[in-house]
């Protein structure tokens, strides 16, 4: 997608929503510095299993609600370089990766952040979650993130602050 000018480009929400056949992507030379909105990004790409993200620009981001919802043959995911100082909602990001074994967002900057409702939930793959060192102060809403996973083996919350949860249900 080198050739794809998108500079002046601020919604790029459902862009890839239900491609069916994609199996991989290259975003590190996507420019996404005027995007906010990316949520349903990659809604049911059920082929999805590899994605670069390097160098990509999501500081002007707002919502990433439902990114990867769907991604069923996706089985890992680095986010923990990206600079997300201006996202509020990460809702079902990443909901019934059904593949989805290890996920990175430990020094992700979230935090304005105010709600993570099932963010990985249904994603029964999943053994590892690391979101050490994450600044989530704003984070008000951390509902059923973890729900319907069997397979949970580990999850590093060290110095992960969260002091204005106000719902830790489910």
């Amino acid at each position: 997608l080198t050739f794809l000018d998108t500079s002046s480009v601020s919604n790029m929400a459902q862009m890839f929503y239900g491609c069916s056949s994609l199996k991989s992507i290259n975003l590190t030379n996507f420019n996404t510095s005027s995007v906010t909105n990316m949520n349903y990004m990659f809604y049911d790409c059920i082929l999805l299993e590899s994605i670069e993200l390097l160098n990509l620009d999501i500081s002007s981001v707002i919502n990433m609600a439902h990114m990867f919802h769907g991604c069923i043959s996706l089985e890992s995911i680095n986010l923990s370089y990206l600079n997300a100082s201006n996202l509020l909602t990460m809702n079902y990001m990443f909901y019934n990766c059904s593949s989805l074994k290890t996920v990175d967002i430990s020094y992700l900057d979230v935090a304005n952040v105010t709600s993570m409702d099932y963010i990985f939930g249904e994603s029964n793959a999943l053994k590892f979650v690391n979101l050490s060192h994450m600044n989530a102060s704003s984070l008000y809403y951390i509902n059923a993130i973890f729900s319907g996973i069997n397979s949970l083996e580990s999850v590093d919350l060290s110095y992960f602050k969260a002091s204005s949860a106000y719902s830790l249900t489910y």
